[in-house]
C-alpha cells in the first residue's frame, strides 16, 4: 500500500467513504493509518467577490467539449465510448478497460440523471474533480470543512488555467489557511517525506541495498 495516495472524486460522500476504506486497510494489513495520507483533489476558481469566481468558474466550464471529455474518459479506463448514443443513460454503459473512475461517474450520473454526453462534458471540465468557488475565505473555508468531515489528509490542487489558478491560490487561499493554523509557514524538513510528516518505513526483508 502506498504512502500517499491521490485520489479522485466529486463527492464529500464519495471522498469520506474512500477515505475511510483506505485507513481501514491499513490498519487491516499491520500499518498505522496516520502513515497512509490521502490527498483528493480540485479545481479552486477565486475571486474578490463570489460572484467574480463563479463567472470565472462559468466562462472555463461552458468551453469543455463533450466528445474532447469523453475522448480523454476513453483514454483513462482505456474503453472506447465513440458507439454509444451520447443521449442514452450512463447505467446502460458497460466498461471494459479501468473501472474505479467510470464507477464514480456512473455512481453520479445515476443519482443525477446524466447522459453520457452529460459525462462528456463534466469530465471535460475537469475529470470529475470537485470545484471550489468563491472568495479567497470562501474557498478556504470549503477546504477547510473538507478536511474536518474526515475526506482527506491534505490537496492536490488542479489548475483550470495556468499559471492563474495556481498564483491566486498561493496569493490569497494560502495566506487565509495560514492564519488560520491549517497550513504551514515554513518547511519542517528536506525531504517530501519530512514535509509530509512520514516516516521512513522499514526495509524489506532480503533487501539490503537500493534497487535501481
Amino acid at each position: 500500500m502506498a504512502e500517499a495516495i491521490f485520489e479522485i472524486d466529486p463527492t464529500p460522500e464519495g471522498r469520506r467513504a474512500y477515505y475511510d476504506d483506505i485507513k481501514s486497510r491499513a490498519t487491516n494489513f499491520g500499518r498505522n493509518p496516520d502513515g497512509v495520507l490521502i490527498f483528493p483533489a480540485f479545481i479552486p476558481f477565486i475571486g474578490e467577490t463570489e460572484s467574480i469566481a463563479r463567472e470565472k468558474q462559468a466562462f472555463h466550464n461552458e468551453l469543455a467539449d463533450p466528445i474532447s471529455g469523453l475522448i480523454t474518459l476513453s483514454v483513462h479506463t482505456d474503453h472506447d465510448f465513440s458507439g454509444y448514443d451520447l443521449d442514452a443513460p450512463v447505467e446502460d454503459v458497460q466498461v471494459s478497460g479501468t473501472q474505479g473512475l467510470f464507477d464514480t461517474a456512473r455512481r453520479v450520473a445515476n443519482r443525477d440523471n446524466l447522459t453520457l454526453r452529460d459525462v462528456g462534458k463534466w469530465y471535460a471540465q475537469g475529470v470529475l474533480l470537485p470545484q471550489f468557488v468563491g472568495t479567497a475565505s470562501q474557498v478556504a473555508d470549503q477546504i477547510e470543512e473538507s478536511f474536518a468531515a474526515g475526506e482527506a489528509d491534505g490537496f492536490m490542487v488542479s489548475a483550470a488555467q495556468t499559471p492563474g489558478t495556481f498564483n491566486d491560490f498561493v496569493d490569497y487561499v494560502v495566506p487565509e489557511l495560514q492564519r488560520r493554523g491549517l497550513f504551514r509557514t515554513e518547511y519542517t524538513g528536506e525531504t517530501l517525506r519530512d514535509h509530509l510528516g512520514l516516516t521512513q518505513l522499514p526495509r524489506p526483508q532480503g533487501i539490503s541495498h537500493a534497487v535501481a
